[in-house]
């Protein structure tokens, strides 16, 4: 889609939409995207609807997401939900690799399903397979996340409790001190409402990752859409809308 510049604060910032031709993923998809920000770039990259998981018997889909952001470079990657349909089985491999100097956002929201359906969590598989490394290849993180419904309840304690939507949001960047800024957008999340979230710093020493739980996807969408825009007027310098 068009490129467009609708954020008067930050008008550097590109906001680019990624749209397949397609009512959703099916079984045998094999899809594959590469995102390479360079010279600065400032960009968000979001998708205009959630992506459907259609049921897959005969074999599962899968999505493998490169993003690399290059020196002095802002990357926001904030797709919206991911909707699994009965007996989806989708498997997901991201790979995030940042320069020292740039910044990576990268963020998720699993919802449980057709709801008004009767479906919650009637899904076979879901994978979330999410790794950082350096530019040297080194690994700086990495973060699974593998739902098999029938076999172990999501909404069980130790994993959803009794939230049925799953938030996931990693932020990197060495543009502001790690325990400051992880405490800070801890406090955020205490104050939205309808969710359970948290903050931690990541291991690299040069970040933060965030999960949001809810009922709703309003509720987590509207969570992390906050924490972004504080995280972004933090690094960026400009408006900030956070507490």
């Amino acid at each position: 889609q068009k490129v467009l510049h609708p954020d008067a604060a930050f008008p550097g910032m590109a906001w680019v939409y990624i749209v397949t031709v397609t009512g959703g993923i099916v079984q045998g998809d094999r899809l594959r995207t590469e995102i390479i920000a360079r010279n600065g770039a400032q960009i968000h990259l979001t998708t205009p609807a959630a992506t459907k998981i259609y049921r897959s018997p005969a074999g599962p889909s899968s999505h493998r997401l490169t993003i690399r952001a290059g020196a002095g470079t802002y990357v926001e990657y904030l797709p919206e939900p991911v909707i699994p349909f009965r007996g989806a089985r989708f498997l997901e491999e991201v790979t995030l690799v940042a320069h020292p100097t740039a910044t990576l956002v990268y963020g998720s929201i699993l919802s449980p399903g057709r709801v008004a359906m009767g479906e919650s969590h009637a899904y076979d598989l879901y994978s979330s397979r999410v790794t950082a490394e350096g530019e040297g290849g080194g690994l700086e993180f990495l973060d699974v996340t593998y739902l098999t419904p029938a076999t172990i309840a999501p909404q069980r304690p130790g994993l959803l409790g009794g939230f049925g939507i799953l938030g996931a949001l990693h932020l990197l960047t060495g543009k502001v001190p790690q325990r400051e800024f992880s405490d800070r957008l801890h406090s955020i999340l205490q104050e939205q409402g309808e969710i359970l979230g948290g903050a931690s710093e990541l291991p690299c020493g040069r970040g933060v990752t965030l999960r949001i739980l809810g009922r709703r996807v309003e509720p987590v969408s509207a969570a992390m859409r906050t924490v972004v825009a504080v995280a972004r007027g933090s690094i960026l310098g400009g408006a900030d809308t956070g507490g």
